[in-house]
């Protein structure tokens, strides 16, 4: 924060420089998880961090796989489909130019050997609405009896943060909040069909399997949560000139939507969170978590934006993996849980899943 203020970023609604007590009470962010340390050394020369080596996102992707398979106790050749969400893995490393094709999924058969030659490989461009679109994709897939085993992946992992000076002098507030708010993680779930939940659970390593009862989203194309542009900085003597892909997020998105959507979500669901064992939600930022659990309780929903920031489409999946797997939240056998989440897609969707727990 102070690298960023020492650059004199300001506040576009006062024109004053930003202040600490700006950062802390928009965002609340205490914490932040970076894979690419090298990236933020750039852009932040006194941050002294820690001996941590870079996480590239695919380590983050591999590692999320391995527990979840584990877990599930399935093998790369049991699987016959893998949906992957990203906003930021659209292109293999090294690789410069996007033919707007699934290139980055060639990686999957060298991370999970073995994998099955017809195995369904695909990815979807989506931000913060995350694991809603494949739950809903994959529950049709696995009810067509066409599919029996779905791995399920969202990652995300920040990048840009060595251009911090560029965008401090474009004094750019959208850039300069990705800084202090978007993380870094990756989440894994298995999607199993063809079976009843007692199989599923006997099979399992988990102690513990859900039944995906239903899924459901909306998206409005009227209403934006962050847009892509493309910024020219002209060279000197204005001959060439540099190009920087950014992103503007609408501030009002996460403070005045997502609390307002997940209540009428729920409402339209017949659901009262007091109805719910756990309520498992993208959490944009730690503001928007309390404010959540002053309805539903802290009990019902954990804050994890205070520990690693926005992780965007993993979001939900993380909080679910910590609150449930983990077991910071008592697992009722036949209980319910919900999990809801709104973001960029096309435009702006948000939805949800419920689901029924079953334990060992």
């Amino acid at each position: 924060m102070d690298r960023l203020l020492e650059l004199g970023i300001n506040n576009p609604r006062t024109g004053q420089p930003v202040s600490p007590d700006f950062a802390r009470k928009n965002l609340e962010a205490n914490h932040l998880a970076i894979a690419n340390l090298s990236d933020f050394r750039k852009g932040f020369p006194s941050f002294a961090g820690s001996n941590a080596e870079d996480a590239s996102e695919w380590d983050l992707v591999a590692e999320a796989i391995r527990i979840a398979m584990d877990e599930a106790s399935i093998q790369p050749g049991d699987l016959d489909a893998i949906l992957h969400v990203s906003p930021t893995l659209r292109l293999p490393s090294g690789e410069q130019d996007d033919m707007g094709l699934h290139h980055c999924m060639r990686r999957y058969p060298e991370i999970l050997p073995g994998l099955k030659e017809n195995c369904l490989l695909q990815h979807h461009d989506s931000g913060c609405s995350g694991v809603v679109l494949p739950f809903q994709i994959g529950k049709a897939m696995l009810t067509s009896g066409d599919f029996r085993r779905i791995l399920v992946v969202c990652s995300t992992s920040a990048r840009g943060r060595s251009d911090v000076e560029f965008f401090a002098s474009q004094n750019d507030l959208s850039k300069w909040i990705n800084y202090l708010l978007f993380g870094d993680a990756a989440c894994a779930f298995v999607l199993s069909g063809e079976e009843t939940p007692a199989e599923a659970l006997g099979n399992s390593n988990a102690g513990a399997c859900y039944e995906l009862l239903s899924v459901n989203s909306v998206t409005r194309t009227d209403f934006y949560i962050a847009q892509s542009h493309r910024r020219i900085a002209p060279g000197e003597d204005n001959e060439g000139a540099s190009y920087k892909v950014g992103m503007t997020l609408n501030p009002h998105a996460a403070k005045r939507v997502f609390t307002k959507q997940l209540f009428e979500w729920l409402n339209g669901q017949d659901l009262k969170p007091e109805q719910l064992d756990a309520l498992i939600i993208h959490q944009p930022n730690a503001s928007v978590v309390t404010s959540v659990q002053k309805i539903t309780g802290s009990d019902k929903v954990h804050n994890i934006a205070a520990k690693y920031g926005n992780v965007i489409c993993a979001s939900l999946g993380v909080q679910f993996y910590e609150q449930l797997s983990m077991r910071r939240t008592k697992l009722n056998d036949g209980g319910l849980i919900a999990g809801f989440t709104l973001g960029a897609h096309a435009g702006m969707t948000y939805g949800g899943f419920i689901a029924r727990t079953y334990c060992a």
